[in-house]
């Protein structure tokens, strides 16, 4: 299975933010099949031993191609670009707004479900347009790294809220 580091090269697909998910799963499966730890069982521990290596470096190139905040964060490692998030903070002050607002409602609506499902949906939103943009960047000729790093940023804080007000949720709802 050795292709490469590279996931892209591992599942031979194009190096894209743009995924063919059905045929990056069928890529995935076969790879799966061909070198599953259970079909080394009755082979010497080193060759047993990189079956498990390989098959945890499939599954985690799997995941990372599969969902798209991971799969920018990896375009961008790619490309050397930097997503350190505790020495960089978001310049963007409208957006740092939007972070405070979005927070300060959903401390109000803490214990009101719908207000809290309502927060999800506007969320999702937000991280949808979030999504769109970084397709759009990713697709120019000569991505701007740095400006795509801010992109994947806001993304990510998106995708925690996401879960954040999802774990409220479920919490308000089981009380």
């Amino acid at each position: 299975m050795e292709k490469s580091n590279n996931y892209f090269t591992l599942f031979d697909v194009p190096v894209s933010f743009e995924v063919d998910l059905p045929e990056l799963s069928q890529r995935y499966l076969s790879l799966q099949k061909a070198i599953h730890p259970d079909k080394f069982a009755n082979s010497p521990e080193k060759e047993r031993l990189y079956s498990v290596q390989q098959t945890a470096k499939l599954n985690d190139a799997y995941d990372t191609l599969k969902k798209p905040l991971l799969r920018a964060r990896y375009l961008l490692e790619l490309h050397d670009a930097n997503l350190n998030h505790d020495n960089t903070t978001i310049k963007d002050t409208g957006f740092l707004m939007q972070q405070m607002e979005l927070r300060e409602s959903i401390e109000k609506s803490k214990s009101d479900i719908d207000a809290l499902e309502d927060s999800i949906d506007h969320i999702d939103d937000l991280y949808s347009a979030e999504l769109k943009r970084i397709k759009i960047e990713f697709a120019v000729d000569k991505p701007d790294y740095d400006q795509l790093a801010d992109l994947v940023r806001k993304l990510q804080f998106f995708s925690k809220l996401r879960d954040e007000v999802g774990a409220l949720a479920v919490q308000l709802s089981n009380s």
